[in-house]
C-alpha cells in the first residue's frame, strides 16, 4: 500500500497539508484516515493537486474539497465535518473522477486587483467553471480570485493551468 514515503503519498500529503494546516479540526486518526482515503482515490502521483476548506461548516457539511488532475482525468473528493466534537469519529470521504476530455464547457473569469498604475502591484487571478454536461450548472468551480492562504494559491493556479491546457486539447 502506498503511503507518506511513496512519491504519490508525499505529493498528496503535501497538498492536503496546505489546505488543513491552519484548520486543526480533525484529530490525528481522522487526518490519517482522510489522507489514506484521498490517496486511494488519486491512485498515483497527481499532475496537480489542490483543495479548499470551509471552517464554518456544520456537522455533516462539507469541511474539505480536494481536486486533482492525473493522467487526463479530473478528480474531486469531499470530506464531511464529523458529527459532534469527538476527534475519533469516523469521517465520510467520497469523490469521483471524470475525463478532462469529456468536459463540455469551461468558463474562465479573470480578476484584476491592486494598483493599476504601478504594474508590480497588479494581481491577476482566475476562476474556472467546469461542466461535463451542457444541460446543467458547473460541476466544479476552481476559484483563485477570493481570499485564501498564500500557501494554497500556487497549487490551485497549477491545477487551473492543467485544466485550461486540457480545454485547448494540449
Amino acid at each position: 500500500m502506498i503511503g507518506e514515503q511513496d512519491p504519490a503519498g508525499a505529493s498528496v500529503l503535501k497538498g492536503i497539508q496546505q489546505v488543513v494546516a491552519f484548520d486543526p479540526v480533525l484529530g490525528d486518526i481522522q487526518f490519517q484516515t482522510m489522507f489514506e482515503a484521498v490517496l486511494l482515490m488519486v491512485g498515483g502521483v497527481p499532475d496537480a493537486f489542490s483543495g479548499t476548506s470551509d471552517a464554518e461548516s456544520g456537522s455533516g457539511e462539507v469541511l474539505y474539497r480536494f481536486y486533482w488532475v492525473r493522467q487526463g482525468g479530473f478528480g474531486a473528493a469531499t470530506v464531511l465535518r464529523p458529527e459532534g466534537q469527538d476527534r475519533d469519529t469516523p469521517l465520510a470521504v467520497s469523490g469521483w473522477i471524470r475525463p478532462l476530455s469529456a468536459v463540455a464547457s469551461t468558463k474562465v473569469d479573470v480578476s484584476i486587483t491592486g494598483q493599476r498604475v504601478i504594474r508590480e502591484y497588479v494581481t491577476l487571478s482566475r476562476r474556472v467553471e467546469l461542466c461535463w454536461s451542457e444541460e446543467r450548472e458547473a460541476d466544479v468551480v476552481l476559484d483563485a480570485t477570493g481570499s485564501m492562504h498564500e500557501m494554497s494559491r500556487p497549487a490551485l493556479e497549477a491545477l487551473i493551468d492543467l485544466v485550461l491546457e486540457a480545454a485547448y486539447g494540449a
